[in-house]
């Protein structure tokens, strides 16, 4: 966290600067050009009015978007799931070093009081929690870091 000063009153108040990997996934999450999905990383559909459409969950966005070097296997299961470093549902190591989070899927995945589990993967599969929401977890510094 950086700290800051308010003035006149000097109260101290904590604000959050992402680090560029974080931008850069807070960016496409807000661009509308990715279509959220659940349960994988990124799969395609078949849609009747728009034909094959590919939809990708926040951490499948963040592969896409990442600087790291990985391997990528277009739909390369029966699912027709994108993997990323040969796994489905998986985010591969160098995007998580990359945006220096400690656990994208486990109980330390965001800040939290108690002991539920909640993560990236929960908000976004829950359908509840839009992409734009999501940015706005990250952006807030919500996310634990390595």
């Amino acid at each position: 966290m950086t700290t800051g000063t308010i003035y006149p009153e000097g109260a101290t108040y904590e604000y959050y600067q992402p680090n560029e990997a974080e931008q850069r996934l807070i960016d496409a999450l807000r661009s509308g050009e990715h279509r959220q999905g659940t349960g994988f990383l990124e799969y395609q559909v078949d849609t009747v009015n728009e034909g094959t459409v590919t939809l990708r969950c926040c951490l499948g966005v963040a592969c896409r978007v990442s600087t790291q070097a990985f391997t990528i296997h277009e739909c390369a299961t029966v699912s027709r799931a994108t993997r990323f470093s040969g796994k489905d549902q998986s985010l591969p190591l160098q995007v998580q070093e990359e945006l220096r989070w400690a656990d994208c899927y486990g109980k330390t995945s965001l800040r939290q009081e108690d002991e539920n589990s909640i993560s990236l993967v929960n908000l976004n599969d829950s359908g509840q929690f839009s992409f734009d929401q999501i940015a706005d977890v990250i952006e807030a510094g919500l996310v634990l870091h390595a």
